[in-house]
């Protein structure tokens, strides 16, 4: 049995703390994507400036420079181990400079991966070339290949070319090296900045995609992926950088840094205009299937809806309910809680009494825009600062609302809709005041 180095209370982040090779044999799960920046093998004594001072670039041990034959036998040995941990349709992205990449992809050829696209990451803050010999190096290579040449792969074309300004994305990317915020909770030498990852993950994997990192570091792949409702794995050797990876998940399950680190990648900020499920899982976490879970949870299959509210509740504070109670999800400093009962399916005048309510929502909230899907209403809630209570199983009973209202005197107005709710839920004199219907009483 592994043991964790860190899991994150909603097991969406584990970092394990040992060598990639001796761990990745030892279990059969198998990931959607595989992000690596291996060694570069640059640690020869060289110079660089960091902040405006010369500074060495020799990272460690790991990093030392090697024979090319010595490079090609490393490279075959962890793209032959990532391989087997690939789904058939999982994809991997490598980074490096000259120094590796060519042998990258040389093995990548050998062991029967498919080469999609050698992306060049133009680099729009370089450190200046000291030596005046030379062009200033600005630019790393990230490779994107997949696991068979003949199963698909996913890409999510429409959401690059939206953030891309409606144009096709090229494999040409101009970002921004790592910024200041993002070494918050200490420094990785190779550390890569979030804006990157974050692209790499919206284009290559749907929402609640597992995805793995061999050589983790400061886990800037989990960071990302976690802000887009994917789950990660990742494998570092050196606990120095565990315990930031550590650190780096424990600030985001602070929901301010959570919102404040997402506003400040154009990316996210962009996607998130698309109103599409970029972000939220929709399904059950599938953590049973995972060997290192010491206290493993067996997961029902549960409405992915009601997963989604509560995922949003656990992510927004303090509580550690898991994925299966039936809790309020309120955004912080919300003035308004949403009051409903589930739809039973195939009813039509359940449905558009629905569909009133929301077009309510869409034309004070959202400037009339008709909503794409279930997560776009929940994107629409947050950005507005409502709370939404969905009683998914009404049962005659108030369900602590009272208590609820009481405890959260921000919350000025409940709107309340759907079919049958007040015969669940009456308000009391003291709230009345705060109550709101929207769509007819049935």
């Amino acid at each position: 049995m592994i043991t964790p180095y860190y899991k994150s209370d909603d097991r969406a982040f584990t970092i394990l703390n040992g060598d990639t090779f001796e761990l990745l044999p030892q279990f059969d799960f198998k990931f959607d994507m595989i992000f690596a920046d291996p060694p570069y093998f640059l640690s020869s004594g060289g110079i660089s400036v960091q902040s405006g001072k010369i500074v060495c670039v020799d990272k460690g041990d790991w990093d030392k420079t090697m024979s090319q034959d010595e490079i090609n036998a490393f490279n075959l040995k962890w793209l032959s181990l990532c391989r087997e941990k690939l789904k058939d349709n999982g994809t991997i992205w490598i980074s490096g400079t000259y120094h590796n990449i060519f042998s990258v992809a040389n093995c990548l050829t050998q062991l029967g991966y498919k080469i999609l696209n050698v992306i060049t990451w133009a680099k729009t803050n370089p450190p200046p070339n000291i030596s005046c010999r030379y062009f200033t190096y600005s630019t790393e290579f990230i490779i994107w290949a997949r696991k068979s040449e003949k199963i698909a792969h996913y890409y999510n074309y429409d959401l690059m070319k939206h953030i891309n300004g409606e144009k096709q994305m090229t494999d040409v990317w101009r970002l921004p090296a790592i910024a200041p915020w993002e070494k918050s909770c200490g420094k990785h030498p190779t550390q890569k900045p979030i804006c990157v990852l974050s692209r790499i993950i919206m284009a290559s994997t749907k929402p609640g995609a597992w995805i793995l990192d061999p050589f983790a570091g400061s886990s800037t792949t989990g960071i990302a992926a976690n802000l887009l409702g994917r789950r990660f794995l990742g494998i570092e050797r050196e606990e120095e950088f565990a315990a930031i990876s550590k650190a780096r998940s424990v600030e985001i399950d602070n929901i301010e840094n959570y919102v404040g680190f997402r506003k400040k990648i154009p990316d996210i900020v962009k996607a998130e205009d698309t109103q599409t499920d970029c972000f939220a899982c929709c399904e059950p976490l599938p953590i049973e299937n995972l060997p290192f879970f010491e206290d493993r949870m067996v997961v029902k299959r549960v409405d992915p809806v009601r997963w989604v509210f509560n995922w949003l509740l656990m992510k927004s504070t303090d509580k550690k309910e898991d994925s299966q109670m039936l809790a309020p999800v309120i955004f912080d400093n919300s003035e308004k809680l949403i009051l409903g009962a589930k739809l039973l399916r195939n009813e039509k005048l359940e449905t558009a009494k629905a569909n009133k309510f929301w077009k309510s929502i869409s034309l004070k909230y959202n400037n009339g825009r008709k909503f794409y899907d279930k997560i776009d209403k929940i994107c629409c809630l947050k950005r507005n600062k409502l709370a939404l209570w969905d009683l998914f199983q009404p049962d005659g009973k108030k369900n602590d609302i009272e208590e609820y209202l009481l405890g959260h005197p921000q919350i000025k107005e409940l709107i309340v809709y759907g079919k049958g709710v007040f015969r669940f839920y009456k308000p009391s004199e003291t709230v009345k005041n705060r109550v709101k219907i929207i769509t007819d009483e049935l």
